[in-house]
């Protein structure tokens, strides 16, 4: 569902289970950029399959949990989405 940084960690937060590794999320990032994740935080790159809600300051995923959208990704946050919905309904 996401990835969480956490300190030298990175966990790996799936809908039964959480794992976890060393590493950083920047180059995470860069490993999954073609992938369905969005980062919405220094400390989360988030599966846009599993949001299912949208606001201002935070999102809400599948399995009920909120996470904060900090304020210097709220832009990017809502172009990437846009960008997303525009894709999904060529």
């Amino acid at each position: 569902m996401y990835f969480e940084s956490n300190d030298k960690k990175i966990n790996i937060i799936t809908i039964d289970e959480k794992y976890e590794y060393y590493g950083k999320l920047s180059e995470l990032k860069k490993e999954v950029k073609e992938k369905d994740f969005i980062q919405i935080h220094k400390s989360h790159l988030v599966n846009y399959q599993y949001i299912v809600e949208v606001s201002y300051e935070k999102i809400i995923l599948t399995n009920g949990e909120e996470l904060n959208i900090s304020q210097s990704y709220r832009k990017e946050v809502r172009n990437n989405l846009k960008m997303r919905r525009k894709e999904l309904y060529r």
